[in-house]
């Protein structure tokens, strides 16, 4: 644990600003904290057992959950010493500790070194199963939302996206010309077609119009 992280805890807090009560529980402490100066009441979890020596509770100001460190009440209650052989190490996280660090990586373990982007690119081929994640599974855009303007629910944005055309997912194959722009029986070689009053130059427009619809039809593969 760094010493700056535990010092930026309990900068610029003075004992003489607060007042304490403390009730012992069956497994913890609850602490009601209050401010002199103000009537607002915040009540500190403190756990009568150790975690890996660390007693990190909780507060009703919501900070220990939201950020994962100790509020200033947590410090206050530390610094009072109204509960017995309570530190201010104590009141930390657990997670903070190099105990809890060593946990995640086992001992002997050899860790590979040389891989790179390439080598993940070549290591396994793409799966054709796998897709884009849709347009409605993505983050909400950043910044303050429109007045007056109803939010879209999950529910909105999938109907939205099954409206939407969806392009052609499988490729187009010629088995007499062994293309992949266009049919059998679209195709310029297939005896059927040269009973037709088609040029040759129609069929290449034809063929040039399937070219440019099978690149659209890739988009969303992986």
């Amino acid at each position: 644990m760094e010493s700056g992280d535990l010092q930026e805890v309990f900068r610029d807090i003075n004992l003489r600003e607060y007042r304490l009560n403390v009730t012992n529980c069956d497994t913890f402490h609850r602490v009601t904290v209050s401010r002199i100066t103000s009537t607002n009441e915040y009540t500190v979890i403190i756990a009568f057992q150790e975690t890996m020596g660390m007693r990190f509770g909780t507060c009703t100001c919501g900070k220990p959950k939201t950020d994962g460190v100790p509020c200033k009440h947590m410090a206050v209650v530390a610094m009072s010493s109204k509960i017995a052989g309570l530190t201010r190490t104590q009141v930390m996280p657990y997670w903070w500790t190099t105990e809890h660090w060593q946990q995640q990586y086992p001992m002997e373990v050899n860790c590979r070194t040389d891989i790179s982007l390439k080598t993940l690119k070549t290591m396994s081929n793409a799966d054709d199963m796998l897709r884009y994640c849709p347009a409605w599974m993505a983050p909400k855009k950043a910044g303050w939302p429109k007045a007056n303007v109803r939010e879209k629910s999950l529910n909105d944005l999938i109907k939205e996206s099954a409206k939407k055309k969806r392009n052609r997912r499988t490729k187009m194959f010629c088995k007499i010309c062994e293309k992949f722009n266009h049919n059998t029986e679209d195709c310029w070689n297939n005896p059927a077609n040269k009973k037709r009053k088609t040029t040759k130059q129609q069929q290449k427009t034809l063929e040039e119009d399937m070219s440019q619809s099978d690149e659209d039809g890739q988009e969303g593969k992986v």
